[in-house]
């Protein structure tokens, strides 16, 4: 028997599904899925085979089944069925390949506290002793398989600069909260469990840890070079000439305050400004000035000021690693994302250096720019000017940049209703991966099939309409329910008030729906609906709804399928929603959504 054949009988001898096998295991789902397609095989005797074995014999829980397992693999009396496995899976008749240079590797357990030699040592170290295949860690860097391997032998070389890198060591902080840190492991990089347990303080260790096994290079600036726009061929007298003009058009300041004071000159002139503008700016971490609480309704105000008057903005993000950076970009844009009048682009060969940079231009009009250490706003050097040439310029280095990066946002319109759900669903659907929803209003397919029959019945008078929203509502609660079969479902829900009930007014979630009329809950039919969820969290034991008094958007819903996909819902008019392209991105809005979630 073939090997993808002792592994269908496998997972069919068990009763469990291939995504089952592939968490139980350590392995990624695809890569179970190639093996039961016969489109590839593992080494005999490899890694691999001994964790689908091990995974297997995790999942052997009802004892009947076990016995029928053990007859079918031949296992002998007093062998465990891990090592009939073991055994069985990697038998003559499996045909799987050979080892072409088998190197046994030394275990980690009595290794001497020394440093390891290099980079790829250390990451292979890391892999081996999480078990991790190149395919899931190639899949969270969002790079090729491939190169993970060539990472890991010593092929290529993986810079200290390079963001593979940093996301290399973001993915092996999130398994040590989450695993737990083997001693060994702990003693190499000289943490604890208990600091291990703390993300963003072990990805900082690990980075410094692969720090020692290199040195690091010069980092160029997003502003390097800014003042390049100076003529480099002037007379003396022409040079007077530029230095006067210079003078009148741009002025300098110091401190947060004089970037506020920069920031109101340059929105306002754009606000003054009669015909719609294409601004343009690069941004690498400017969350402290977006987001300080004394700038931060000023300038939400403005910039949706400025959107409101028509103008449109390119943006290029510096996508950091610092989660509480990421969480403050977030929320000061998801709003204006949301709008269809902001274009996010992210440099697909990041600087992340230690500033934050700003340079924006409004083209033909102004132009602003700013850059300090972190840590040390109080110490920022702002510039503002009003030379077109000036603007120019700041426009030429977005263009240069912009060949370095790629779309960070797919935006739906009412148009593509349809395409917005096919997507959301079919992300869904597929194995791994929790999801989190955070929603504004009570999701349909929570709803009893009944409560939803009679609710329609009650609102809508056309049978056109009424037929087409249940249909709607028959694919969403399918669809919800056999996502309840594979993976977490937690949602997040904003707190009703009892004024709110009692006199009708909460509302039910209709937007991009066939029925665009609002609908409202009768005091009874809500408390049903309630009933109905804590129903279903008693019965699926993967099912979480939380209520929160406090929520960081109005009329947005967030939905967040792990490691796979993220789509953001704007749900008044005009209707608009996007998905995020990076996967970094995903992974980020999943954490800041798990926030909102009470630990147990």
């Amino acid at each position: 028997m073939l090997f993808h054949e002792k592994l269908s009988l496998l997972k069919e001898a068990l009763g469990t599904t291939s995504s089952a096998l592939a968490r139980s295991s350590g392995l990624d789902a695809s890569c179970i899925c190639r093996y039961l397609g016969a489109k590839t095989q593992p080494p005999r005797y490899g890694k691999a085979v001994a964790s689908i074995a091990a995974g297997a014999a995790k999942l052997a829980v009802d004892d009947k089944r076990v016995r029928e397992l053990r007859k079918k693999i031949g296992a002998y009396k007093e062998e465990m069925l891990q090592e009939a496995l073991v055994r069985w899976l990697n038998a003559a008749d499996s045909s799987l390949k050979e080892r072409k240079h088998p190197e046994p590797r030394k275990p980690l357990r009595g290794m001497k506290k020394k440093l390891i030699a290099d980079t790829a040592q250390r990451l292979d170290l890391l892999m081996e002793t999480f078990k991790t295949s190149n395919a899931a860690l190639a899949r969270y860097v969002n790079v090729d398989g491939s190169s993970i391997s060539r990472y890991r032998r010593g092929r290529r070389g993986v810079g200290l600069e390079d963001p593979v890198l940093r996301d290399i060591c973001r993915y092996f902080a999130f398994v040590c909260r989450s695993q737990g840190i083997p001693k060994e492991l702990s003693a190499e990089i000289n943490v604890s469990p208990d600091e291990a347990a703390n993300e963003e303080y072990m990805t900082a260790k690990l980075f410094a840890w692969f720090r020692e096994a290199g040195s690091a290079e010069h980092t160029r600036h997003l502003l390097q070079g800014i003042d390049a726009a100076e003529a480099q061929d002037l007379s003396f007298r022409a040079k007077i000439e530029k230095t006067e003009s210079t003078r009148l058009t741009e002025e300098i300041s110091y401190g947060a305050d004089g970037v506020y004071s920069f920031f109101l000159k340059f929105t306002k002139m754009i606000l003054a400004s009669k015909e719609p503008l294409s601004i343009h700016i690069c941004a690498s971490d400017f969350s402290w000035f977006a987001c300080a609480p004394r700038f931060r309704d000023d300038w939400r105000t403005l910039m949706q000021d400025i959107l409101s008057r028509g103008h449109r903005i390119k943006i290029i993000h510096n996508l950091s690693l610092d989660a509480d950076e990421m969480f403050s970009a977030a929320e000061s844009w998801i709003p204006l994302y949301i709008s269809g009048q902001v274009e996010p682009y992210y440099l697909t060969c990041p600087n992340r250096s230690l500033f934050c940079e700003y340079a924006g231009a409004a083209e033909g009009l102004c132009s602003m720019r700013f850059s300090c250490f972190k840590g040390k706003e109080d110490e920022v050097t702002a510039f503002f000017s009003r030379s077109r040439d000036k603007a120019a310029f700041v426009k030429s280095q977005f263009d240069d940049l912009l060949t370095l990066a790629k779309p960070l946002v797919k935006i739906y319109k009412r148009e593509n209703a349809t395409e917005l759900r096919r997507d959301i669903e079919n992300n869904r659907a597929s194995a791994g991966g929790d999801i989190i929803k955070l929603m504004h209003r009570l999701s349909l397919e929570s709803m009893p099939e009944h409560l939803a029959k009679q609710i329609f019945e009650r609102a809508i008078t056309d049978k056109a309409t009424k037929d087409e929203m249940m249909k709607y509502y028959h694919a969403r609660r399918r669809a919800f329910l056999s996502s309840l079969s594979e993976v977490s479902v937690t949602e997040i829900y904003p707190e009703y008030s009892p004024e709110d009930i009692a006199e009708g007014r909460a509302a039910i979630y209709t937007p991009w729906l066939p029925c665009r009329r609002e609908l409202f809950y009768t005091p009874e039919e809500f408390a049903e609906h309630i009933k109905a969820i804590e129903r279903l969290t008693q019965e699926r034991a993967n099912y979480r709804c939380v209520m929160r008094p406090d929520l960081p958007f109005k009329n947005i819903d967030i939905v967040s399928k792990e490691g796979e996909a993220t789509y953001v819902v704007k749900n008044d008019e005009p209707l608009a929603a996007f998905s995020f392209l990076h996967s970094y991105m995903n992974y980020v809005i999943d954490r800041y959504l798990r926030r909102y979630i009470p630990s147990a």
